[in-house]
This record gives structure tokens, C-alpha cells and sequence, in this order.
């Protein structure tokens, strides 16, 4: 980390909010890939990789972020794999935000403040 990066770092960390994003136990009922990310890169889960984790925690800053879960099929190579369900979701994050659960419901994905 260079000079300038070090100390934008220290003067903009304090402004963060720790976060945890829960994925309900219906996504992973689906028996499918989740790709979990951030536009701003906060926070990210490929399931192929890393396995099934139930919570990730991000550090983001107060406002709006665009949150994208991906359910993936499990057949076929990594490259060809067929996208099965999608959804992006803009969603406020304050400092009374603890969490953010993530569930499948009647085939259709969802969010709310947990």
C-alpha cells in the first residue's frame, strides 16, 4: 500500500459500518453455485471456491449499495455453467444496519433488514 493509499485508509475507515450479510438456509436448499458480490467490492462469496458459508461481513460506507446474488447449476464446467436465478438489489446501509438476510422464496429471490 503506497503513502497516499495508507492514509485515505486511515481517514475514511472510521466512516465504515460493519455489516453481515446472511444467507438463509432456503438458497442453499436450492442445491446450487451462489455468487455473492458488491459493486464496490466490499464484500463477495463464490460458493464453488470458498464452500457454503452461512454469513459474510463487509465493511461498507453509510448510503446505497447495489448487492447481486447468483444461483448457479452445478453441471458443466465453470465457464459454461447456466445462470439460474439472478437478482441485484439496492439497499441502504446505516449505521443501524446490522444485517441484511438474503432468502428464496416460491422460486424467487429475496432481501430484508435482519
Amino acid at each position: 500500500m503506497d503513502e497516499i493509499s495508507r492514509i485515505v485508509f486511515e481517514k475514511t475507515n472510521p466512516f465504515k459500518v460493519t455489516c453481515k450479510i446472511v444467507l438463509d438456509d432456503s438458497i442453499w436448499e436450492a442445491d446450487k453455485f451462489v455468487s455473492f458480490y458488491c459493486a464496490g467490492d466490499e464484500v463477495r462469496l463464490n460458493s464453488e471456491k470458498e464452500g457454503k458459508k452461512s454469513s459474510i461481513s463487509g465493511e461498507f460506507f453509510p448510503g446505497k449499495h447495489s448487492l447481486t446474488l447468483q444461483l448457479l447449476d452445478k453441471e458443466g464446467p465453470s465457464w459454461k455453467r447456466k445462470t439460474n436465478l439472478v437478482e441485484s438489489f439496492d439497499v441502504e446501509i446505516d449505521e443501524d444496519t446490522k444485517k441484511i438476510v438474503f432468502f428464496l422464496k416460491d422460486g424467487k429471490l429475496g432481501s430484508r433488514n435482519g
